[in-house]
């Protein structure tokens, strides 16, 4: 029971180098895919391997561009990565700068401008007593 020996054409050889020199699988798996023996597949990459197909200078520079883009990837997810593992500060230890603008004078309800803050209770007092006892009304002084 001898297995029958299969020939091929030279077009389907070469064919078959082109593919696999296209693929990432190894030989061994593509020999099992395409059901003829590794050595045999060798043999052809030996005789019919182009190599200007592997890498062409157009293929190269393209190769060497998308490694760079892949650098500059990498650089900035590393750079955010810093970012996010820096320590941040919580609201409880965080300053914030509030400004006040201070008037010069308070109006009050009667209309009066009130110059100083100091004081500011004796003046309310004098206000208060001058609603309770409106001037031309005569004070009643108790003795």
């Amino acid at each position: 029971m001898s297995e029958t020996r299969r020939s091929y054409n030279e077009e389907y050889k070469i064919q078959t180098v082109k593919y696999i020199q296209e693929q990432t699988k190894t030989v061994a798996e593509l020999a099992l895919e395409l059901d003829i023996p590794a050595k045999t597949l060798y043999q052809w990459l030996e005789k019919y391997r182009s190599f200007q197909s592997e890498s062409t200078p157009d293929k190269v520079r393209e190769l060497q561009r998308q490694l760079k883009e892949r650098d500059q990837q990498l650089a900035d997810l590393e750079e955010e990565l810093a970012i996010l593992k820096k320590p941040r500060t919580s609201s409880a230890t965080q300053r914030t700068e509030i400004s006040v603008c201070r008037r010069s004078s308070l109006q009050v309800p009667s209309g009066e401008d009130v110059h100083r803050l100091s004081g500011i209770t004796e003046r309310l007092l004098q206000m208060e007593n001058s609603k309770a006892h409106p001037p031309g009304h005569p004070q009643s002084v108790t003795a």
